[in-house]
């Protein structure tokens, strides 16, 4: 995750914000979806970016993170609080 002049080189999968806010205040909700058989090293970056854009340091600081993976059996999803930090619930969503 590299910082540009203005932002850096990745974007959320999905995000939640409030329109015409533009501060950290309106930005709510971070989601990155992954297959479950996706490789290790890119599970981790999601993670990585998850963590990264809940931490108050981000520019972006996201309230909430989530990471689904995807799976022909179901989904699974792991969330994130403010500040990087692990909610430890993992949930397993079957199909």
């Amino acid at each position: 995750m590299k910082e540009n002049k203005n932002n850096y080189d990745f974007r959320p999968d999905i995000i939640l914000h409030t329109r015409g806010i533009n501060s950290q205040d309106g930005n709510f909700l971070d989601i990155e979806i992954k297959k479950e058989n996706s490789g290790i090293e890119r599970k981790k970056f999601d993670e990585a970016k998850v963590r990264y854009c809940t931490c108050t340091k981000a520019p972006l600081r996201y309230k909430i993170g989530v990471i689904v993976l995807l799976s022909e059996k179901g989904a699974s999803m792991k969330i994130y609080a403010h500040n990087g930090e692990d909610f430890n619930v993992e949930s397993k969503l079957v199909s």
